[in-house]
């Protein structure tokens, strides 16, 4: 179900309901047992008051009468007799009939009773299992009162069998858009959508599952089924909510429906760059490691392997052309090898598949890999 969870809309389970119920539940209790702490706290200070006041009752008659005022008489008592203002002014409202012995008497029964008080809330307040003994006693109580009989009876009959009832697959498309909010919709529905207004988009079955890479180098996987089915005016829903990826903390680079055909592509900001099997990621884990990166490393760049060549381009505006079958396949959990000589602390910023027909780079002279890039000459104006 979706709740408020600490002001923020949130997907939660039954485990996860009943956790914030409990903690919901030690909160208000604390705050109760706080507060009746207080109040026995400050009645025990009023009646350990008025028993000292007994015991010197005369004294306290002698200071009142040679009082000018209350004020004085409330001063003097406090000083004499070594009590707080609270008690002082306490022991002047008292009224003389509370000195009939069965008064004095109840007075130091209260007395006990609230010194009992105390130690019980204290106890409460410290120890896990005692607070958790009284909410368990509440909900018990509270059972008790509302519950309400089985209206329907339950009687023995023969075996039934239920069969599992698996929805037909079909095909989606799944849409991310610059928020990180998700969906998935109907080829229909797909017909109406601009693909430009998403980040990603990727075609997908209803029962399959989708992998997101990141650039910290972690894959995080989510079932279609998991993703809601919707309009194409829809917005969605945050893909946090459905998986382990933090949107806000995680740039993503590539989605793809999990597969064990093809290899993957990986390169790094360093320019360290290998293939792995498909296969590789199949997997049951919502949250894996894709790739062995450096320490101050990152990626930039995963996709399937599609063209014959890459082209790298770094942030110094150098270029380097070579071809994909040169960059060897590897085991996931390996860091790669150079796929491009840097010169002074330069860095991978873009790469590109390509296609030996495209003419849009054909000026770019193809090289082998780990050379150093080509950097265009700016043309004359």
């Amino acid at each position: 179900m979706i709740a408020i969870e600490n002001g923020y809309p949130v997907t939660l389970d039954l485990k996860h309901i009943l956790e914030s119920h409990i903690q919901f539940q030690i909160e208000t209790n604390t705050r109760k047992y706080t507060y009746l702490l207080k109040k026995e706290t400050d009645r025990l200070e009023i009646e350990e008051g008025l028993i000292r006041a007994i015991d010197a009752i005369d004294l306290i008659i002698q200071i009142i009468r040679s009082s000018k005022s209350q004020v004085q008489a409330k001063k003097e008592i406090a000083s004499q007799l070594e009590l707080t203002e609270r008690q002082a002014q306490a022991i002047l409202d008292l009224r003389l009939s509370k000195l009939i012995r069965l008064e004095v008497e109840a007075l130091e029964k209260e007395h006990r009773k609230t010194l009992k008080n105390i130690k019980t809330y204290k106890k409460i307040l410290s120890n896990s299992t005692a607070m958790q003994k009284v909410i368990e006693d509440e909900l018990t109580s509270i059972k008790e009162t509302y519950a309400t009989p089985r209206k329907t009876a339950i009687i023995q009959t023969k075996e039934i069998s239920i069969k599992s009832i698996t929805p037909k697959a079909e095909k989606l498309l799944f849409l991310m858009d610059r928020f990180g909010y998700v969906k998935t919709v109907s080829e229909r529905s797909a017909q109406k959508i601009s693909e430009d207004e998403y980040i990603f988009s990727c075609p997908c079955m209803s029962d399959g599952k989708l992998q997101l890479f990141t650039s910290n180098g972690r894959m995080h996987q989510v079932k279609v089924f998991d993703l809601p089915q919707s309009k194409s005016k829809d917005k969605g829903i945050p893909i946090d909510n459905i998986s382990t990826c933090k949107f806000t903390d995680e740039r993503i680079l590539y989605i793809q429906e999990a597969t064990n055909e093809g290899n993957l592509l990986f390169i790094t900001a360093h320019g360290l760059s290998k293939k792995v099997l498909m296969n590789e990621f199949i997997t049951n884990n919502r949250n894996v490691a894709a790739t062995k990166l450096q320490e101050d490393d990152e990626l930039v760049y995963v996709g399937k392997e599609q063209e014959e060549e890459i082209l790298l381009h770094s942030k110094k505006d150098y270029y380097l052309r070579f071809k994909i079958e040169e960059i060897p396949l590897l085991k996931k959990n390996s860091q790669g090898v150079k796929s491009m000589d840097f010169i002074s602390n330069d860095t991978i910023k873009e790469v590109l598949q390509l296609s030996p027909t495209n003419e849009e780079y054909k000026k770019i002279r193809l090289k082998n890999r780990n050379e150093k890039g080509i950097k265009p000459r700016k043309k004359e104006a």
